[in-house]
């Protein structure tokens, strides 16, 4: 499992770098990690509420999206101040 997750990351990454031209290198190790997160933790929101529904909780699917949606402006945020401070830096 955690092969594929590691697969799942390196090919978002690659295709972020493509489509944008980012490097998360420059960014800074806390804003990758915080990208990193962003992935790992709406992969596990995810599959969480692919379990509450297989369960019959349909409505419980709306905690876990807007759980999503703050944990990704959140760290989101925290990337971008990051990166923005190590570009100041660099």
């Amino acid at each position: 499992m955690g092969g594929l997750v590691l697969a799942i990351v390196l090919v978002i990454t690659y295709l972020i770098r493509k489509k944008t031209g980012i490097r998360f290198k420059r960014m800074g190790l806390q804003a990758g990690l915080a990208l990193a997160s962003i992935v790992v933790g709406c992969l596990a929101l995810f599959s969480i509420s692919l379990g509450l529904v297989s369960f019959g909780l349909h409505w419980a699917v709306t905690l876990t999206s807007i759980t999503a949606f703050t944990l990704t402006t959140w760290l989101a945020s925290v990337a971008y101040r990051s990166a923005a401070q190590n570009l100041r830096r660099g």
